[in-house]
């Protein structure tokens, strides 16, 4: 025989008459497989249902299940556009197409797009249909490197040579925290107006001739400008330094390290002679033995 009373932790509790939730507990039914008994109730909507006792005083259990459906249905009517999902499948915005419906998320509708690139992107769609989102991110970065590439060099991370040649020059001449600043924008080496932008920069030098050439000065007191730069390679630079001395011999004008390499005498040599007491042109023209 079926019996109201119940007992936890040795203290009696008929639940018979409470209201948990929605639900008011009418009598006991019967037991569960586990040998649990339950408990019959009536909701407010008109349903019943039957628990145990753990469900209903631990709040697990409040309804017949009318709160739930209560809460999905209000959360699809919050949904802004759920009314019409069908109605943009096919149709283009931008470079998408919307070919199918996704998911839903925090009360708005996403939207699987078709882009013009090939990607298959989920989009809210409320940022495709207003027009905020054009593209899968394509189109996006397609302008970004358009805005930073300047006569085919991008300006971005990736530069090409000319570009780190004509920012380095600056940096040297125009920022004081830059280690190269002394010996140039310190010295007063200044950059011509013309200069000042890359188009006029790369119109004047042209390509970079190899990856062993960089910007070079004629004259080392002059500024960066047309008529005093030029591409040259390290071995042209270290002849070209303000620490350099000029022999003259022959009508023709060159460093110490030049002559070594146009006569096949060893640069340090001549280096010595001279510093011993010898005449440039003594220096040259001794024998090569007995120095």
């Amino acid at each position: 025989m079926l019996t109201t009373r119940t007992y936890r932790m040795g203290v009696y509790r008929d639940i018979k008459g409470e209201k948990f939730g929605k639900l008011t507990v009418i009598s006991i039914s019967g037991k569960n497989e586990r040998g649990v008994e339950l408990w019959k109730c009536i909701c407010e909507c008109g349903g019943t249902k039957e628990a145990n006792k753990r469900s209903l005083m631990g709040g697990k259990l409040r309804s017949c299940g009318c709160l739930q459906l209560e809460s999905s249905l209000s959360k699809l009517k919050a949904i802004k556009h759920i009314g019409y999902r069908n109605d943009i499948v096919g149709k283009k915005f931008g470079r998408l197409t919307a070919i199918m419906f996704s998911h839903s998320l925090k009360k708005y509708a996403y939207w699987k797009f078709l882009c013009e690139c090939g990607n298959i992107k989920v989009i809210r769609g409320t940022h495709v249909t207003s027009g905020l989102t054009l593209s899968c991110g394509c189109f996006r970065n397609e302008q970004t490197s358009k805005a930073l590439t300047t006569h085919g060099h991008y300006t971005g991370r990736s530069q090409t040579s000319e570009i780190c040649a004509w920012k380095n020059l600056k940096e040297r001449c125009l920022n004081k925290k830059d280690k190269g600043y002394e010996n140039y924008g310190g010295r007063g080496i200044k950059i011509c107006d013309r200069w000042m932008k890359f188009e006029n920069f790369y119109a004047d030098m042209g390509d970079r001739p190899s990856d062993k050439h960089s910007i070079d000065r004629i004259n080392n007191d002059g500024n960066y400008e047309p008529s005093n730069c030029k591409w040259s390679t390290r071995t042209e630079q270290n002849s070209n330094t303000r620490r350099n001395r000029y022999y003259t011999y022959g009508g023709e004008t060159l460093t110490i390290m030049q002559w070594g390499r146009k006569l096949g005498f060893n640069p340090g040599m001549l280096k010595s002679r001279i510093k011993r007491g010898a005449s440039f042109k003594d220096a040259i023209t001794r024998p090569l033995r007995g120095v």
